[in-house]
This record gives C-alpha cells, sequence and structure tokens, in this order.
C-alpha cells in the first residue's frame, strides 16, 4: 500500500519503543500537528486502524454447546437407545431414556462459558468517553473513535483510553494496578526512558485502562484497540482454551471404557441371537436394556453435587468457587504462582519504624512526626465516620501511613488541626524529589515558622547540613539495608525560617536543612500468611511469588512468608525473556522469586509448567493477570481484585489471603476420595446389571430387568446414596500425600478397578443364582422382573454402606460423621416404598405386586450379598481401627 501523508505507522509498543523517543519524534512518527488531527487525517486513520475497541473472538453458540455434549460416547449411547425404542414403540422406557439424556446435556452445558464472560468484563471495563484536541479545538468524543496520532487530555479521575505518550503532565499520577500489579500510584513525566525500561518503569507512556490519581497530562495515543497493551490481554482471554482438567479426563476414560463395553456386549448380543434364532425385536431390546445398565447414569449429576458440596465447604472457609469442574484439580496442585499484594501482604502501606540518631525516643520520634505532617497532604475524611469513631483516611498512601501513626501517637487529632498550624505547602513531583510545608508554632509566646521538607532519602542527605561524615555513612548503610528488604523510605529535615510563605525555588527550599530521620513504610504480610505456605509446600506444591513488583521487595517478601529462603535469588521478567522454554522449566525448580515479571510472562510460565504435565494454581487480581489465571488448571483472583480477573478465575479468595489455597487444596483432595468412592459404587452396581442381562440372555431367559426399571435403580434409589458420599469427611493423612501420587492414581486406581471386580463378580453370582433359581420355579415374566426390580434396588441401598470406606469394616464408621448418608438411605427407601405401592409408579416400571414372601426374599438377598462383599474387602484392604 501506497503511504500518504496522512498514513500512520502500525504504532504497536513492541515494534516501535515510543516510550524510548523524544516528543519531537513521537509527533513526527505520528504525524500529529500542534493543534490536533483533522477530519481527515481521523477519518483515513480510523480506516487503516479500525475502531478503539477489542475484537470478540466468536464463542459457542446453545446449539454448538448442545452438540458438543451429544458427541459424548455415554450420550450417543443413550440417544440411541431412547430412539430404538421409541421405534419399538416402548414409549415409557424411551421418554424415561431422554428425560435421563437431557439431565447429562443440561449439567454438561452449565459448566461452559467462563471464557467468554472474561472477555465481556474487560470489555465493559474501559473507557467511554475521551477529551480530544482536534483542529484545535477540545472535544469530549467517544473512546471509541480514538485513532493514532489523536491528542488526548486527562485529569484527575479519568481512565486512560488508549496507550498514549506523553507530552505534557502536570504533578500527575497514574494507578496502574489493573496491568501492572503495582498498587502504589506511578508518576508521569515527559522525558523518554531508555529501550528495554521494565513496563512497569515506562513513566512516559500511558496504558489503556488504567486510571488516573491526580494532576494533569497531555498524551498522543500510539496504540489502539487490540494493538494496546490490555487489548493483547483481550486477545489472550478470547484465544486461550480453558485446560481439561484432571477430572474431565478421568471421567472421559470411564466414558471410553463404558463405551467400549456396551459395544462388545451388543456385539456379543446379536452374534448369540444369531445363533439362537432370537427375533430382532428382543435382540433390540435386550441390547438397549445393557446399554442402559451399563452406563451410570447418576454419574453426572453425583460428580456435580459432590464438587458442589465442596464449593459450599471452601466457602465458608472463605473461598468462592465458580468453577465446579476445576474444584478437585486443587487437589493435585503441584505450582502455586502466586502475587504479592493483597494475597502475601495487607496492601495497606504502613509506617514501620523512624530511623534517627540522638534525642529522647518519644520527644524526638513526635517531633519528626509533626514535621513530616507538615509537608504531607493525607486529610481525615470525618463524613465517612457515620457517628462513630471510625473515619477514613485520604490521600497519597505513604501521606496516609504518616497521618495513621501520628493520629496513634497522639500527635494529631483532626484534619483542621493539622492545617491551621501549616501556612504554605508545595506537593511531591519527580523533578524537585521532594513535598514541603511551612509549620507554625508558637514559644515563649512569639510565633515561629519551620520550613518542613520530606522527600528521597539520598536527595534530603545532600542537603543537609548538620550532618557529620560518621552520621552520613549511618544513614546512608541504613538506607541501603532497608532498600535490600523491599522497604520504602522517606527522609526527614527542617530548618527554621522567618517567612509564613515557602521560596519560589526549589534550591532555596533545601538550603541549610538540619536531618531530622528516616520514615521507614512497609506494606505488611497478612496473618497465617506463613503457615499457610508451609502447610501448601508440606502437601507437596511448589510455591513461587512471581510479580509485577520490584526484585527487592519480592525477595524480602518471599524470605519473610518462607517461600524463598537467605540464599534464593530473584529472577526478572528481562531475564526471563532470554531462556529457552526448557531452560525456563528448569529454572523454575530452583528459583522461587520472579520480579517485574509482564502479564505475558506470567502466561508463559504457567503454559512452560503445563507443557511438562505440571498442575497449576496462579493467583491474581488486575487485568493483566486474567490471561495467566485463564491459562492456568486453576485461576486464583482474589476477592478485591478486578471484575475481569475474577470471570477468568476458577477460585476467589474472598477474604484476599493465601491461607484459602492451603484449605482449597484439602477440600480438593476430599473431592478425589469421594469422587473416588462414587465411581466404584455406581460402577459395580452397573455392571452386575450388565452381567445379570447378559447371562439371562445366554441361557435363553426373559429379560430380568426393562430400561425403565434399570433407570429407577440407577438413578433414584443409587442417585441419592451416591450424593450421600459427597458429604463423607476427608482423610486425616490426605495433605501428606504428594501431589503427583494424586495425579497419577486418578480417580480409577487398580486397587479401585480389582475391588470393582471383586464387588461385580460377588453380586453377579449371588444375582444370577436368584435370577434362575426363581426361573426354575415357573413364575411368570412380570412377577419375575418385579422381584429383580426390587432385589436390585434393595441391594443397591446396602451396599452402599460398604463403600463409605474401601479400607474399612462398615460398622467401624461412624454414623454421625455424615448424618446426610442416613437421610439419603432413609429417602430412598421411601421411593422405593412409592413405586412399588402406587399405581402410577408401577405402572411406569411395569411393577407387579408381590407377596410378602417375595419382598422378604428380595431384601434378604440384599443383607447376604452385603455381608459377603464386606468379607471379599479384607482380601483387597488392609483394616485399620476407627
Amino acid at each position: 500500500m501506497q503511504t500518504t501523508k496522512q498514513d500512520v505507522t502500525h504504532p504497536h509498543e513492541e515494534v516501535v519503543p515510543y516510550h524510548a523517543l523524544p516528543v519531537e519524534t513521537v509527533r513526527s512518527r505520528l504525524r500529529t500537528p500542534e493543534d490536533g488531527l483533522t477530519e481527515e487525517m481521523v477519518l483515513l486513520r480510523r480506516k487503516e486502524h479500525g475502531a478503539n475497541a477489542f475484537t470478540e473472538q466468536k464463542g459457542k453458540t446453545l446449539f454448538g454447546q448442545i452438540f458438543e455434549q451429544l458427541r459424548s460416547p455415554l450420550t450417543v449411547i443413550l440417544l440411541l437407545a431412547a430412539v430404538v425404542t421409541l421405534s419399538l414403540q416402548e414409549y415409557v422406557d424411551a421418554t424415561v431414556i431422554a428425560i435421563a439424556l437431557a439431565i447429562a446435556v443440561v449439567i454438561g452445558v452449565l459448566q461452559e462459558g467462563r471464557a467468554s464472560r472474561a472477555f465481556e468484563k474487560l470489555s465493559a471495563s474501559q473507557s467511554h468517553t475521551a477529551t480530544v484536541f482536534r483542529n484545535g479545538k477540545r472535544h469530549e468524543i467517544p473512546a471509541a473513535e480514538l485513532v493514532p496520532g489523536d491528542i488526548v487530555v486527562l485529569q484527575s479521575g479519568m481512565q486512560v483510553p488508549a496507550d498514549i505518550r506523553f507530552i505534557e503532565t502536570r504533578d500527575l499520577t497514574l494507578n496502574e494496578a489493573a496491568l501492572t500489579g503495582e498498587w502504589l500510584p506511578v508518576w508521569k513525566d515527559i522525558p523518554p526512558v531508555s529501550v528495554g525500561t521494565p513496563f512497569a518503569e515506562r513513566h512516559s507512556m500511558g496504558w489503556k485502562g488504567t486510571f488516573v490519581v491526580n494532576g494533569y497530562g497531555q498524551g498522543v495515543v500510539v496504540a489502539t484497540g487490540d494493538k494496546t497493551e490490555v487489548g493483547q490481554l483481550a486477545e489472550s482471554l478470547s484465544t486461550i482454551e480453558d485446560e481439561v482438567t484432571p477430572l474431565q479426563r478421568e471421567m472421559q476414560k470411564v466414558s471410553r471404557l463404558m463405551f467400549y463395553i456396551i459395544i462388545v456386549l451388543v456385539a456379543v448380543i446379536f452374534a448369540i441371537g444369531v445363533l439362537h434364532n432370537v427375533p430382532l425385536e428382543t435382540m433390540l431390546l435386550t441390547s438397549v436394556a445393557i446399554a442402559v445398565a451399563s452406563i451410570p447414569e447418576g454419574l453426572p449429576a453425583a460428580v456435580t453435587i459432590v464438587l458442589a458440596v465442596a464449593m459450599e465447604a471452601l466457602l465458608n472457609r472463605g473461598g468462592l468457587v465458580r468453577n465446579l469442574l476445576a474444584a478437585e484439580t486443587l487437589g493435585s496442585t503441584t505450582f502455586v504462582l502466586t502475587d504479592k499484594t493483597g494475597t502475601l501482604t495487607k496492601a495497606h502501606m504502613t509506617l514501620t519504624d523512624i530511623v534517627y540518631q540522638g534525642g529522647e525516643e518519644e520527644e524526638t520520634t513526635k517531633h519528626i512526626l509533626t514535621t513530616a505532617l507538615s509537608a504531607s497532604d493525607a486529610y481525615i475524611d470525618e463524613q465517612d465516620s457515620n457517628g462513630t469513631d471510625n473515619f477514613t483516611l485520604r490521600g497519597e498512601p505513604m501521606e496516609r501511613a504518616i497521618l495513621e501513626k501520628a493520629l496513634d501517637m497522639g500527635v494529631a487529632k483532626s484534619s483542621e488541626e493539622i492545617r491551621r498550624t501549616r501556612s504554605a505547602y508545595l506537593a511531591f513531583t519527580s523533578e524537585n524529589r521532594f513535598a514541603a510545608g511551612i509549620n507554625i508554632f508558637s514559644k515563649n509566646g512569639t510565633e515561629g515558622y519551620q520550613l518542613c521538607v520530606n522527600g528521597a532519602p539520598e536527595y534530603i542527605l545532600e542537603a543537609a547540613t548538620d550532618i557529620g561524615e560518621k552520621e552520613s555513612i549511618f544513614y546512608r548503610e541504613q538506607i541501603q539495608k532497608l532498600t535490600e528488604e523491599g522497604k520504602r523510605i522517606i527522609a526527614v529535615g527542617h530548618r527554621s525560617v522567618s517567612s509564613p510563605e515557602l521560596p519560589e525555588d526549589a534550591d532555596d527550599i533545601m538550603k541549610n536543612l538540619t536531618f531530622a530521620g528516616l520514615l521507614v513504610f512497609d506494606d505488611p504480610i497478612r496473618e497465617g500468611v506463613d503457615g499457610a505456605i508451609k502447610g501448601v509446600q508440606e502437601a507437596g506444591a511448589e510455591v513461587r511469588l512471581v510479580t509485577g513488583d520490584n526484585p527487592e521487595t519480592a525477595l524480602s517478601i518471599a524470605r519473610a512468608v518462607g517461600i524463598a529462603g537467605e540464599h534464593d535469588i530473584v529472577m526478572t521478567g528481562k531475564d526471563i525473556a532470554e531462556f529457552s522454554d526448557e531452560e525456563l522449566y528448569d529454572i523454575l525448580q530452583t528459583v522461587k522469586v520472579f520480579a517485574r515479571v509482564l502479564p505475558k510472562q506470567k502466561l508463559r510460565l504457567a503454559e512452560v509448567l503445563q507443557k511438562h504435565d505440571e498442575v497449576v494454581a496462579m493467583t491474581g487480581d488486575g487485568v493483566n493477570d486474567a490471561p495467566a489465571l485463564q491459562k492456568a488448571n486453576i485461576g486464583v483472583a482474589l476477592g478485591s481484585g478486578t471484575e475481569v480477573a475474577q470471570e477468568a478465575s476458577d477460585l476467589i479468595l474472598v477474604n484476599d489471603g493465601f491461607d484459602i489455597m492451603y484449605a482449597a487444596i484439602e477440600e480438593g483432595r476430599r473431592i478425589i476420595a469421594n469422587l473416588r468412592k462414587i465411581v466404584a459404587y455406581l460402577l459395580s452396581t452397573s455392571l452386575t446389571e450388565v452381567a445379570l442381562i447378559g447371562t439371562a440372555l445366554l441361557v435363553g431367559a426373559p429379560i430380568p430387568l426393562l430400561p425403565a426399571q434399570i433407570l429407577w435403580a440407577n438413578i433414584i434409589e443409587e442417585g441419592f446414596m451416591s450424593v450421600a458420599f459427597s458429604f463423607e469427611p476427608g482423610d486425616k493423612n490426605a495433605m501428606k500425600m504428594r501431589p503427583e501420587h494424586i495425579r497419577k492414581r486418578g480417580i480409577i486406581t487398580k486397587e479401585m478397578l480389582e475391588f470393582i471386580g471383586l464387588v461385580v463378580v460377588i453380586l453377579s453370582t449371588l444375582l444370577v443364582a436368584f435370577y434362575l433359581f426363581i426361573n426354575h420355579l415357573g413364575f411368570d415374566v412380570e412377577r419375575m422382573r418385579s422381584i429383580m426390580f426390587l432385589s436390585v434396588a434393595v441391594d443397591s441401598l446396602f451396599i452402599a454402606f460398604l463403600f463409605r470406606s474401601l479400607d474399612t469394616p462398615f460398622w467401624h464408621i461412624p454414623f454421625y460423621t455424615n448424618k446426610f448418608f442416613l437421610g439419603s438411605f432413609g429417602v430412598s427407601i421411601l421411593l422405593l416404598i412409592l413405586a412399588i405401592t402406587l399405581p402410577p409408579l408401577q405402572y411406569l416400571l411395569s411393577y407387579q405386586p408381590l407377596s410378602f414372601v417375595d419382598m422378604s426374599a428380595a431384601v434378604l438377598y440384599g443383607i447376604v450379598s452385603m455381608f459377603v462383599i464386606e468379607l471379599g474387602k479384607t482380601i483387597f484392604f488392609k483394616y485399620r481401627t476407627a
């Protein structure tokens, strides 16, 4: 394409380092006139670059989601079964099968859609209007109409509508926490910064989606829509697919296993039918019965409920699980990549120490605080008190911390008192590197004035005239030590003056200062974090600190909470970019702290670990974290975080604390243990029904169970009992197991398959013998089927007690540990009584009322089978006392 005078080079930040270019060069590259773009230029650029909005990738429609669920092997079997029974005019069976199919599909569809919601939240969070200069005039326009080269005006409270290069600033600070994770306001300035400067330190740039905290600025738009930094995040959100959870993989294994079993059994049925000249209609009905019996129809609902129960349990402990299927993944987490601010720390700046030399402690401390207050501008918002002693402190974080400390020590009591004793004030700027104020005091009845200064420690030290070499060395050593510990430091100085007004020249303000001391600030570590991290590590998960903050602070916090040791090092985002994925994976095994990490680098860390079969939990709170949260096996957002991060996450830490991670892993392991019981229980009963029907076909006997009877037993009777397993307490030794061991064992373990085989053999032998016996007695078909239906239903209720523990006799398991289990047993008995006594249900289930003797025989069969199976458990599992 031929470039015209109005054309603009595509301003992607990676292509053109606008942060490193002088203002004049930026204007030249973007062909931006002094008085703004003309309408003609705007139209041409909008045609080339499009709207300042994100391009949404089309997701699945509702029809597409339903079709995806119908592709599952077991739903295909149910669908075919419904079609066959309908063609055989078995309308009751066809209706019941269709209902079971609909339940499975609805459950699957409801579990999708997380990625699209996150994208929608991100789009909705962007600015809707922008103030620009065009044709020499100031206009307010829809933000979507911005184009590269536009001159944007920013003021306090506004959201930055596009990526911009500043060309004018006045005391301008931005909150970039959503993109960088750094919650303290960032000073913005005009001078370029060098190529390769970390993203969070590009002070000449403003990023779309961030907010103006204070001041005024103008900037030239360098990127819009998808080409902005937040646009790249939006693109990631719309293209990243959710990771398949271990539970999904295990359920897929179960589906494939049962699918192959059904195919083989149906093939055998037809082979036997051909050999014995069985009518086609009989073979089809038998095939449907085999298929329905093979499928554990209650499994999807049981899995959903066990996850929902765990969700509620975790919510009571402070964690909101948003993604059902991902809940059990927490139990097999191998790497936790955690952010710092808000998760490990309180995200509340506190004045933790005052460093000085000489003088009485309380008097000197109060003097330094009084001086610092006069050079700060935080205030008490007493309108928020609502008539109570509570109030809100307003202002910059470190200035609020000074005021908070002064209030605690009784140095100040109200905003009015502070303002009455101050006659002038100069706010901090990045150029001056200090803030100043004039404090009015009275001594011996005479009013005096003291000039008070807060500022960069090195700058105040250089300006102080009362500091000797020994004192200077002491303070510089303290500054270096505290900086290495990740602390933030302000120096305080003062001198007596004769005027209530500040000198106009900054150099005059800094003359002949007396050095008062150092104020040390810190974002305190949350209570209990170190214990929670230790617990997570003892559970076998590796914890890594990944933050956009500076390396010194990151390493200091990591050491304080137990993530890193004394000899551990920190690696920056710039370092990460130099390594291959294989090298980075090796680094992740030893390096525990990563600082100045960009959003795309967080995403890369998660991807590298997942490529090596690691299960990754990632914490975050900002827009910048959303793609990594989406990509991680478990995305964990803070309750105080952005809606975008929360929509992209699987788990929300309601109170922000890392201690919930320990609870989440514990609940995840309880889920795995209880799912194992549910799957074993449902597969055992289903395969027993298959064996019964197959044997009847082999010996030429009538089909012992109809599809509707099987579905009632599988969904209604077994359904309530399988749900009861959700409330089983966790194993006290679960948190001592390595996650690799849990993951490799999966839901279906070799041990469990052997036990299922044992149960199926015992139950099938007893059930087939019982059926052949009553068949030999010459009972009519309806009576036999009714007896077998009652036997299967009763048996499924009784043997549920055996699956509460696979290695402990059921009489050693206290009932009070799971009261819901007894409740489910009672409800299931009641439903069974209704099924065999109410005429409508008798018709639906083709049930013929039985004599007392017939019913007693069915119940006796259930009791005998329960005790025989319990004896069989001694072969495979070691008993242990409760």
